[in-house]
């Protein structure tokens, strides 16, 4: 694993420490999660209330299981749940609906036209009166306790726009750490099923465990200032499942707001779990090319020239590799 030497890690931290205290941050330094890393972590000013909205249908093993991780972990203590009824007909998922919305801190929304993730997450954020949107897709789990208020730290920033998360998938295998332009034509996730108990040799590996500005994060998990979202009208429903997140960030980008990753909010993620992939019986695949296109006629040449991605790296994987091995 790389490691600084001592003199190189003292002056890094030296630097910090003047950094936070010459502008004049509410913030301390610890120790990151890796030896050669620090976090400047941010005081929350004020813990202001959260609406997590959470689009789904049926799957009552895993909405319940994203649920009861929120409601037993989460130490943040300002949240409400909006659960996001599109269309549920088993008896098992009406049953636990009738349930779960005695607990003081969820609600249960009806919404009957058919699966848009765009339009389902902006009708449920008309709806609901937090200061801060977290849009959570039904098949995750929260991991840390205080997922939250690590997201909120960066979100109550007036530069910072969208803040996103670490999401695993059960293996322990990075799912989500941040999202790169032009991955595969249009966005990829970075470091996408590299171990997350690992390191790297070179510090780029270790970019999964680092607070770092990104061009867009996924929506499975994100954290969105209210005045930001409305300043942007929210999600674009013409995309009605692929790529509404990675458009709504680049949105606020355009805006000037930043996008932030944490890793110290931690989730499971089960990927596609309750939507599907492209091509399969859930997904309109004829539907995923034409969202595709659109971002290119949309984006253009910003999808193959990612500020916060090294030129030099590969746009046919997801692991970093040098551009020279593609040929």
């Amino acid at each position: 694993m790389y490691e600084a030497k001592g003199y190189a890690h003292e002056a890094a931290k030296k630097a910090l420490e003047e950094t936070i205290k010459r502008r004049k941050l509410s913030a301390r330094l610890e120790p990151g999660l890796k030896p050669s890393l620090f976090r400047v972590h941010y005081e929350i000013k004020n813990k202001e209330k959260v609406s997590i909205i959470i689009p789904t249908k049926d799957k009552v093993n895993l909405i319940q299981k994203c649920v009861d991780s929120i409601l037993k972990k989460t130490t943040y203590n300002n949240y409400e749940i909006i659960i996001v009824d599109n269309n549920s007909v088993e008896n098992k998922t009406l049953s636990y609906f009738q349930r779960i919305v005695n607990h003081p801190r969820v609600k249960v929304l009806k919404y009957t036209k058919p699966f848009n993730f765009a339009a389902v997450n902006n009708y449920a954020a008309n709806k609901t009166t937090g200061k801060y949107l977290l849009f959570l897709n039904n098949d995750t789990e929260v991991i840390e306790p205080d997922w939250l208020d690590s997201m909120v730290e960066h979100a109550q920033r007036a530069q910072v726009g969208v803040v996103g998360a670490k999401l695993l998938y059960p293996g322990g295998y990075i799912q989500h750490a941040g999202v790169i332009l032009g991955i595969g034509g249009i966005a990829g996730h970075a470091q996408k099923m590299y171990p997350d108990n690992v390191g790297g040799v070179l510090p780029i590996y270790n970019h999964k465990d680092m607070v770092r500005n990104w061009s867009c994060v996924t929506a499975a998990c994100m954290l969105v200032r209210r005045d930001v979202f409305e300043r942007v009208k929210g999600f674009d429903e013409v995309f009605r499942i692929a790529y509404n997140d990675v458009d709504f960030c680049l949105r606020v980008r355009k805006l000037g707001y930043l996008v932030v990753y944490t890793p110290y909010a931690k989730l499971f993620h089960y990927e596609s779990a309750s939507v599907g992939i492209p091509g399969s019986s859930t997904r309109d695949f004829a539907e995923f090319l034409q969202e595709n296109e659109l971002m290119k006629r949309r984006w253009g040449d910003l999808l193959q020239n990612d500020p916060y991605y090294n030129p030099n790296l590969t746009l046919q994987r997801e692991d970093y590799s040098l551009r020279i091995l593609d040929s």
